[in-house]
């Protein structure tokens, strides 16, 4: 029997990022205008505004694999193997702010720059032969915020939604022995894929104003993209791990990073103005 290195999961968790930036771009210029409307009650002239910014980020992946036959680790079923990685990066966010509402709301989007990346080695603590690698590219979201303004113009604010990534995950098996004692690579007992995976993400922001149009801004983001399960092992030439069956043995990768941003922010166009050109 075939078993794919493929991921388990749902063909509805995946969304490419051409998709997401359309519907972001759609929900921006349809799907809002209710909200749009309700702002422009409530003052003459109306409250919306759009926003554009860059920011730099670093943070951490915070992937976790699980062993669960013990099958790497040998005879330690369940054992879990942190990733391990810091990265430095950067972006540029767009959206737009309704502060006129009762409860004033904002939606951005998120398009990130750099790949976050991160490895382990400790699949086998002992051998340290097999290693393990992720990497976050094309990251982006898409959020709903809530903003609670202090009075001075500094804001804080709390935003959820929609997170995608292009996830390359795979680990790679070395064999040593008398006749390769350079290592030789061991394609049954690894795995490689990459494929566009939607999840979520949430995040706690600081936004203090610097001048009439400018702002910056201090926050925190946590992404989470699910988890897979690949398979290693994929002829069943060996046991499972200790006393375990000759079959594919399962490995579970938990895809979720962190991220620290620090962003420089413009209000560049008012609602009141784009309504003369619609």
């Amino acid at each position: 029997m075939n078993y794919p290195a493929r991921p388990d999961r749902n063909n509805h968790r995946r969304l490419s990022l051409k998709r997401l930036i359309f519907l972001s771009l759609f929900l921006f210029t349809n799907g809002f205008g209710s909200y749009v409307n309700a702002a422009d009650d409530e003052s003459e002239g109306g409250c919306s505004t759009l926003y554009a910014g860059i920011f730099v980020d670093s943070g951490g992946v915070g992937n976790q694999l699980n062993d669960v036959a013990g099958f790497a680790n040998w005879g330690k079923p369940g054992s879990v193997s942190k990733y391990d990685s810091d990265y430095v990066g950067g972006g540029i966010l767009f959206g737009k702010r309704f502060p006129c509402l009762d409860a004033p709301l904002r939606f951005e989007v998120e398009i990130h720059a750099s790949k976050p990346m991160a490895q382990t080695n400790q699949l086998d603590p002992a051998a340290g032969d097999e290693t393990a690698v992720a990497e976050f590219g094309q990251l982006s979201s898409f959020r709903f915020g809530l903003e609670q303004d202090f009075g001075d113009g500094t804001m804080l604010i709390l935003n959820a939604g929609l997170a995608h990534s292009k996830i390359s995950n795979s680990v790679t098996d070395i064999d040593f022995n008398e006749t390769y004692p350079d290592g030789i690579f061991d394609p049954d007992d690894s795995f490689s894929d990459t494929s566009s995976k939607l999840g979520w993400v949430i995040g706690l922001n600081i936004e203090t104003p610097v001048s009439e149009m400018w702002k910056l801004r201090f926050g925190a983001s946590l992404f989470d993209f699910g988890q897979d399960t690949y398979y290693v092992n994929t002829s069943g030439n060996n046991r499972c791990g200790a006393g375990g069956e000759r079959e594919p043995c399962p490995y579970q990768v938990r895809n979720s990073l962190f991220t620290a941003n620090l962003a420089f922010i413009h209000d560049f166009w008012r609602i009141d103005f784009l309504k003369s050109l619609l």
